[in-house]
């Protein structure tokens, strides 16, 4: 006898880090001890496809592990309280499969990243992890099939919030951007075979909690495989967010060529040596926002648009924090000033705000989740009633945001009871809806403050 999945019901974990929108149109999040799939489209409003089990504690970050060219992802990177973390694979017929638990690190792992790239038609990955045991540990599998731990880096009593991996604007070297508890941002460049760290970006007076990053072709914002510019956002816990570009063209030439402007940015530059070739960059301050009225928990580039001629990177930002808003930036066209586009988010309540968002493929949607694991969903309608472009608020699946203790049918069978460890009472029934369709959907009956 065959059994289904018909109806999945489960909150998102309230760690920053917990929530990803990928290519593919999937979303996947934390939640308890298992990571949660997502299909955004499946039955109007969404529905959780899979939920992967392995790790024996809290989920703390879950990471769709981007590629080289840009196509859609089929692999997450978790990572857990149980000082592990996973790489699962999503296979032909829709199911995942654990490729590999990553061992090492004493304590909890917080935050991790990966990136994938196809050489000699074989897949090759390289993983960042970052624990509260005062380390980041870098695997790869380049020369075997599985990962290996080849290179762990000592912080000194020091933690890293964040994590990134991207190549560096114009070559094939990967470049690690870290957000350190001494609110420093620290680069690291691969060399050969190791990271060595190049620069630090000061100017973040509290803890720098995300970060994000995306690559621009040199005189237009469109992605190409040789790019030459990048661009860092990060956010911190005073409410600030800072812009940094960096650059591979000869800046220095120019900066002594040009006039000097009191006003202008200080210029830094770094270089290091891999495979006997010597590569230079220059970093520099490009904007800082000051406009949230709470820490900083998320924040994202907008996503690649792909066009007839390859991928536009539209130059838009989203954030999210703990003042229970969500807003979307983007500069202003003659000045070049970073204004705010559109703000949603939750009026009143007894929420702590948003702990991270995501943008969803196209940048045509917006997501954002609390501490209590509901997700916050909105839609950019390009054609309404009004007449107006405009964001609406639209549905999304949630749950219980801790353990379930006890659940029950009712009598005839229609309704199912659950009891939480969140101190929340729910009642599950089937959504009837007029298109002859039917799904189950949630009300919450009670909650004790």
């Amino acid at each position: 006898m065959a059994v289904e999945t018909m109806y999945t019901s489960v909150a998102c974990n309230w760690s920053r880090y917990s929530t990803d929108w990928g290519f593919n149109n999937l979303i996947c999040f934390g939640a308890c001890n298992s990571v949660a799939i997502c299909d955004p489209e499946k039955d109007d409003y969404g529905s959780i496809t899979n939920t992967l089990c392995h790790h024996k504690s809290m989920v703390n970050s879950v990471r769709w592990i981007k590629s080289q060219n840009d196509a859609e992802e089929t692999e997450i990177l978790s990572t857990s309280c149980d000082a592990t973390a996973c790489i699962w694979r999503r296979i032909e017929d829709g199911t995942y499969e654990l490729v590999q638990s990553l061992e090492g690190h004493s304590e909890d792992v917080i935050v991790g990243d990966g990136i994938k790239s196809n050489c000699l038609n074989k897949d090759s990955f390289v993983i960042a992890t970052a624990s509260t045991d005062s380390t980041i540990k870098i695997w790869t599998d380049k020369k075997e099939n599985m990962l290996k731990c080849i290179q762990t880096i000592d912080l000194l009593r020091e933690m890293c919030f964040e994590i990134r991996l991207n190549y560096l604007p114009g070559t094939s070297n990967l470049l690690m951007i870290c957000a350190n508890t001494d609110c420093r941002i620290c680069l690291y460049a691969k060399s050969d075979d190791l990271f060595i760290k190049v620069n630090e970006l000061q100017g973040h007076e509290d803890f720098v909690r995300t970060i994000d990053v995306i690559s621009f072709g040199v005189a237009q914002h469109t992605y190409k495989n040789n790019c030459r510019t990048m661009f860092i956002a990060s956010g911190d816990q005073a409410g600030q967010i800072r812009i940094w570009q960096l650059s591979s063209q000869n800046l220095r030439t120019q900066e002594t060529n040009s006039k000097m402007d009191d006003f202008k940015p200080e210029v830094n530059f770094f270089s290091f040596i891999t495979d006997d070739k010597e590569h230079e960059f220059a970093i520099s301050i490009e904007s800082v926002i000051l406009a949230h009225d709470g820490m900083i928990n998320g924040i994202r580039w907008h996503p690649k648009v792909k066009t007839e001629n390859g991928f536009h990177q539209p130059m838009k930002i989203l954030s999210c924090s703990m003042d229970k808003t969500m807003i979307l930036w983007e500069p202003d066209i003659q000045s070049g000033v970073w204004l705010e586009s559109i703000r949603v988010g939750e009026v009143g309540g007894n929420s702590l705000g948003f702990f991270g968002c995501s943008f969803g493929p196209q940048g045509k949607n917006i997501l954002a989740y609390g501490k209590q694991g509901s997700f916050h969903l909105w839609s950019f309608n390009q054609v309404c009633k009004s007449r107006k472009r405009k964001w609406e608020p639209k549905l999304s699946v949630s749950g219980h945001f801790q353990g379930v203790v006890d659940i029950a049918w009712e009598p005839e069978g229609e309704f199912l009871l659950s009891v939480s460890c969140d101190q929340t009472t729910r009642i599950h029934a089937p959504w009837r809806r007029s298109n002859g369709k039917g799904l189950f959907y949630f009300t919450k009956l009670n909650k004790k403050e």
